[in-house]
């Protein structure tokens, strides 16, 4: 989507600095246009990605609707995915934590970080050192750790009696 009139109360409140990239509905995710390079991994990693996972998640999980557990896994597909990202990524989720869930991004965050810092350096106290980890293993983490909440959420999942015909 183009030609916004305004890029919402975020981007007023930051001078057009800061506002969100997309979103999802029940039907099709959007897009602003001018928020992304579309030939980018910034574009097809931290926005379709993320958001198909929303996508995904509103389908197979209508139950789930704590939105710091869809940003949670959202995050996770972005650490999974990313390459040429996945260190500023990191930087940019580490950076942005709160123990409020109320801020679901924030709170997320903070999940993500303090979940895959206890995969890739067990017992590790303090901040880790993030470039020490190669892409790979951190992509890797970051699947696991998002299959492992897949089936936890699987497990959870109300078990449906099938209605007689």
């Amino acid at each position: 989507m183009d030609d916004f009139a305004s890029l919402g109360w975020a981007g007023f409140a930051t001078c057009d600095r800061h506002y969100s990239g997309g979103w999802t509905k029940p039907d099709r995710l959007y897009a602003v246009r001018s928020a992304y390079d579309l030939a980018s991994e910034n574009f097809r990693v931290s926005y379709l990605a993320h958001e198909a996972q929303h996508f995904s998640d509103n389908h197979r999980f209508p139950e789930l609707e704590r939105q710091e557990e869809l940003e949670y896994r959202a995050k996770l597909v972005e650490l999974a995915l990313g390459t040429a990202t996945i260190y500023d990524l990191l930087d940019n989720f580490a950076g942005n934590t709160s123990n409020d869930v109320s801020v679901p991004h924030s709170f997320a965050n903070g999940q993500v970080v303090r979940d895959l810092s206890e995969r890739l350096y067990p017992g590790a106290a303090g901040v880790p050192a993030w470039r020490e980890a190669s892409i790979e293993r951190i992509n890797g983490a970051a699947a696991d750790l998002l299959r492992e909440d897949t089936a936890r959420l699987e497990r959870a999942r109300p078990h449906r009696v099938p209605t007689p015909r």
